[in-house]
């Protein structure tokens, strides 16, 4: 990649990487996509061919999150995000002729959020997607977005979430519930999604919450927005997600019945769920537990 000027774009120091001094590579370059091509599968032969795909971190796809997050110059070679987001399009699809497994693109949040359909175009391209900031702090609208672009990406393409803490999350058990409820929304059985999350630092313990192993069965559809909620049925329980960042929604009573807390405690509807919360609303809770592990 090239400024205005003509100068190799490299990462500049006090930026959020520290790799600074880093060249960018111009992924719309035929000779660069040979060369990396050419690059990986030497490597891959003589580490025995034992990798079945590859992560590109720090992936960025739009200006805005490129020059922000590596304090590097404006770059020339394309005049709009659109042209350079299609020029990743272009690498991936003339790379993979040439390398036996999918790629899974770290894709920033800023991008995520500005131009949402590059998410789930880039995953398709490229095999694979990944999220650090799923669900972070986004407005309703945006997290509508994202779920309504993850429709569009076929099952067998894999989807990372590593639901990384804003500030206060770190040991906060609600917040983390919220971020593994929010992933529900879309995961399922017969898809390739996979959840991590992070508690702040490295040095907080991480803990593994009884809400992972519950059994809640099938999934019965996709989630459904209802009353400024996210709402997504399963056999065994009900999914519930309010993104709100400002405002409190109620839950309202459904058909059917009895209902549970995840205890197993009887629980009445509706509910209120404040800004940034879920729940959990159980149906069936001698199956719920039916971990098979």
């Amino acid at each position: 990649m090239k400024d205005a000027e003509g100068n190799p774009i490299v990462t500049g120091s006090g930026g959020e990487l520290s790799n600074a001094g880093t060249y960018w590579p111009d992924p719309g370059n035929v000779q660069w996509q040979e060369f990396f091509a050419k690059k990986l599968n030497k490597l891959l032969l003589e580490l025995g061919g034992r990798w079945d795909a590859i992560l590109i971190d720090d992936f960025f796809g739009t200006q805005e999150a490129q020059t922000g997050f590596t304090n590097t110059a404006p770059w020339a070679n394309y005049q709009t995000d659109a042209a350079y987001q299609n020029a990743w399009i272009e690498f991936f699809t003339n790379v993979r002729k040439k390398i036996p497994f999918p790629f899974v693109a770290n894709l920033d949040g800023v991008s995520v959020t500005l131009t949402p359909d590059f998410f789930s175009r880039l995953a398709i391209a490229a095999g694979g997607i990944e999220m650090e900031t799923y669900p972070e702090e986004y407005p309703i609208e945006d997290f509508r977005r994202i779920l309504e672009e993850i429709k569009k990406i076929p099952k067998n393409v894999r989807i990372h979430v590593n639901s990384k803490p804003s500030p206060g999350w770190a040991g906060n058990v609600d917040k983390t519930l919220f971020a593994y409820y929010s992933f529900l929304l879309f995961a399922d059985r017969d898809r390739e999604a996979y959840w991590t999350y992070k508690e702040g630092v490295s040095d907080i313990p991480h803990y593994w919450f009884k809400e992972f192993d519950l059994n809640l069965g099938d999934s019965l559809g996709d989630a459904k927005e209802i009353n400024n909620l996210f709402v997504r049925m399963f056999e065994n329980a009900i999914v519930v997600v309010n993104t709100d960042n400002e405002n409190a929604h109620d839950f309202e009573r459904l058909d059917g019945g009895p209902f549970y807390d995840v205890a197993g405690n009887p629980m009445t509807l509706p509910i209120t769920l404040e800004p940034r919360s879920a729940v959990l609303v159980v149906k069936n809770p001698t199956e719920l537990i039916r971990t098979g592990l």
